[in-house]
């Protein structure tokens, strides 16, 4: 089957439209800025499931730099063992392709229950979540494919929207950028084919399993883009913090593994440059996919997206996104309908 004809490969390409659709929510995201401000909330806990989780670590990221509290948590954790971390003082933000996930729409619904303002965040119109949360923002992203590529865009987007308000409301640096991300939309699609060679060359080898790794908010790259390969092609992944890559997982350079670095030049290049050395110089493979023309790998791809940092996290996902469809597609196997997988899990 040719790309085109895949949805998981047209939805990656309507990145574009998906961020359109947040930006024209700006008016709305301000708005929930200034009553979390009104609220003087001194905790931000963002909640979801596997993509939107990630999407929820990426997007929280800026509260980073401010006065609150900021938290991602998946949604099963935060009503299993830190509810006690919960009340009126705290904003609650779930996150859900479906607004129908049971562990998410649990997070809220309790969270409520302890006085916290809850905001539901979902590319899906009239769903469950608007009910159980007591704000709610819905923006139209739909995918026939089972798993999610620009919804994780969209929601991230969506939560860095939210952030950077709170933090011009509490007179720190907003992401001054963020209104133009969807004008670079097509600036990761340049990479496109250098990503679908890479991906048949690593089918054809087939690695044992690959890791990937990212600091700061390039976790959450690390942590999707693992997610992606294993789901499309059933691939061991993992991903962890770039630099815990030397406490422990040092050990498989030598095996059938390869190593996916993301650097969107948000944290000190240097210290990344070294984990890439450090590989390299004992005989392992780096992939390095990267925004940042200064870091150097021996197997690069290079998206020149003219966005850096945490505010492009919703356009440097989409190589992670080739990378993994393409190698599912080289492996002969169906990246809308991975096995076992459905679109939101209903029940836990």
């Amino acid at each position: 089957m040719s790309a085109g004809r895949h949805h998981t490969y047209r939805e990656i390409r309507e990145v574009g439209q998906a961020l359109e659709s947040v930006r024209s929510m700006k008016g709305e995201l301000r708005g929930l800025a200034e009553e979390t401000v009104r609220r003087s909330i001194r905790r931000v806990i963002a909640v979801g499931c596997g993509t939107s989780y990630y999407a929820a670590i990426g997007g929280l990221y800026p509260l980073v730099h401010s006065e609150i509290d900021a938290y991602p948590l998946p949604s099963s954790e935060l009503f299993l063992s830190y509810l006690d971390k919960v009340d009126r003082r705290s904003l609650v933000v779930g996150l859900s392709r479906s607004g129908r996930t049971a562990e998410t729409l649990e997070a809220l619904r309790l969270a409520r229950e302890r006085g916290a303002f809850t905001i539901g965040l979902t590319c899906t119109l009239g769903s469950d979540i608007a009910k159980v949360a007591e704000a709610v923002l819905e923006f139209e992203v739909r995918e026939e494919s089972v798993v999610m590529t620009k919804s994780f865009s969209a929601l991230t987007y969506a939560l860095l929207g939210l952030s950077s308000s709170i933090l011009a409301l509490q007179g720190l640096e907003p992401l001054r950028e963020w209104d133009a991300v969807p004008e670079y939309a097509e600036r990761p699609f340049a990479v496109e084919e250098d990503v679908k060679n890479l991906a048949s060359e690593m089918a054809s080898r087939s690695p044992r399993s690959v890791v990937f790794m990212g600091s700061g908010p390039d976790y959450a790259l690390a942590l999707e883009g693992a997610l992606k390969l294993m789901e499309t092609s059933y691939t061991p992944t993992t991903a962890i913090h770039a630099l815990e890559f030397r406490h422990g997982p040092m050990s498989l350079v030598g095996e059938e593994v390869d190593f996916v670095l993301v650097y969107t030049g948000e944290v000190r290049r240097e210290v990344v440059q070294r984990i890439v050395d450090d590989i390299e110089g004992r005989g392992g493979r780096v992939l390095a996919v990267t925004s940042d023309p200064e870091l150097h790998s021996p197997v690069r791809v290079f998206a020149d997206l003219r966005l850096k940092g945490v505010v492009s996290l919703p356009l440097a996902i989409v190589p992670l996104q080739l990378l993994a469809y393409y190698h599912c597609v080289f492996k002969g196997l169906n990246p809308d309908r991975p096995r076992h997988l459905v679109k939101y899990v209903g029940r836990f």
